[in-house]
């Protein structure tokens, strides 16, 4: 039973933002909202392997300051 189909998309986003916060990470100054929105909606089409989402995170993610 899917219980977030229409705010599916943006429930994993603030999950990943949320985690990198808890974390005390934050995305790179470069990644905007436009970025993130293009990496979710290809993510979402099942364009992306899983290694493939988790390096794209490693890359454009780091250490708060």
């Amino acid at each position: 039973m899917i219980f977030f189909q229409d705010g599916k998309k943006r429930t994993d986003l603030q999950a990943v933002l949320i985690f990198l916060l808890f974390n005390q990470y934050e995305f790179v100054p470069s990644v905007n909202d436009e970025i993130l929105i293009d990496f979710t909606l290809t993510v979402a089409s099942a364009h992306h392997t899983l290694e493939l989402v988790q390096d794209w995170l490693k890359e454009h993610n780091q250490p708060m300051a």
